[in-house]
């Protein structure tokens, strides 16, 4: 599997994969991250970590804004499976998005 660049924080989950920790099922068809992006080399090192765990780029010309928030979306095949998963990974820096990393279990 993948590993993120040391430098970015990358250890909470959300969307329907999160909510079902708390007992509350909600199925869904991806796989939402929440990473913080501090700084703009960080991305490209995030792109060269994702490619070579082997995920691919969903959309071409990378993050689309959603609010404040980046969205960043992947594909990955699950390997001898033939199962292809989204990933969404919601990239920030914001202080709310830093608050909300720091309040994560």
């Amino acid at each position: 599997m993948w590993t993120t660049p040391a430098d970015i924080p990358h250890k909470a989950i959300g969307g329907g994969l999160s909510v079902s920790f708390w007992g509350y099922t909600r199925s869904t068809r991806d796989v939402d991250l929440a990473v913080l992006v501090p700084k703009a080399n960080a991305l490209q090192q995030l792109d060269q970590s994702l490619q070579s765990g082997g995920l691919r780029s969903k959309n071409s010309g990378g993050p689309k804004a959603l609010g404040a928030i980046q969205v960043y979306q992947w594909k990955y095949e699950i390997p001898e499976a033939y199962i292809e998963v989204n990933v969404d990974l919601l990239l920030d820096d914001s202080s709310y998005f830093s608050q909300a990393f720091a309040r994560r279990r």
